[in-house]
């Protein structure tokens, strides 16, 4: 028995020596770092990328679709704040529909909401397609990806739209 567990030992001991070894628990702690990064850059990400958008925010009002709303979005263009401008745009128009609030339950979605509202208000029928685009590319910006030029830019062509088909929406909306 002496005799296997200097075996034993001297086996472990050269087995412990050996580059393998090395190279297996070096490639082992790699992989676990490796998984343990991956899990965590999805939510430092979001936290990151998140434009934010709170009424707190809010000290005045302007008139959506007014010179003053293209101003803003025009400010939003030059400094580069595609993602803010694109929450503005939809938080705005969202002001506009004041029973989405009143409409469906706790668990229901956003978008949910907004389509049930539209189908239920005659009012809407003209703008609703260019109201549900405006809400695409909200959601792409706030959940998903970066907001960029382009999208930027087909969102405020929908403001342009939605207040030449309403005959200029004069209802107020916030102002970050």
């Amino acid at each position: 028995m002496v005799r296997l567990e200097g075996t034993l030992a001297l086996v472990l001991g050269g087995i412990l020596a050996s580059n393998l070894l090395t190279g297996m628990f070096i490639a082992m702690a790699s992989l676990a770092a490796i998984t343990v990064l991956g899990l965590v850059y999805p939510f430092m990400h979001k936290r990151t990328h998140q434009p934010s958008f709170s009424s707190d925010q809010t000290t005045s009002f302007i008139s959506f679709g007014s010179d003053e709303m293209n101003r803003r979005l025009e400010g939003f263009k030059t400094n580069g704040e595609f993602d803010e401008g694109i929450i503005f745009v939809y938080k705005s128009l969202r002001d506009l529909i004041p029973s989405i609030n009143e409409t469906g339950s706790k668990d229901w979605t956003e978008f949910e909401l907004l389509r049930t509202v539209l189908e239920s208000s005659p009012e809407l029928r003209n703008v609703s397609a260019l109201i549900k685009e405006a809400y695409l590319h909200y959601e792409a910006t706030r959940f998903g990806s970066k907001g960029d030029a382009s999208s930027f830019e087909s969102i405020a062509g929908l403001v342009n739209e939605i207040s030449r088909r309403k005959g200029g929406i004069r209802a107020k909306a916030k102002r970050p």
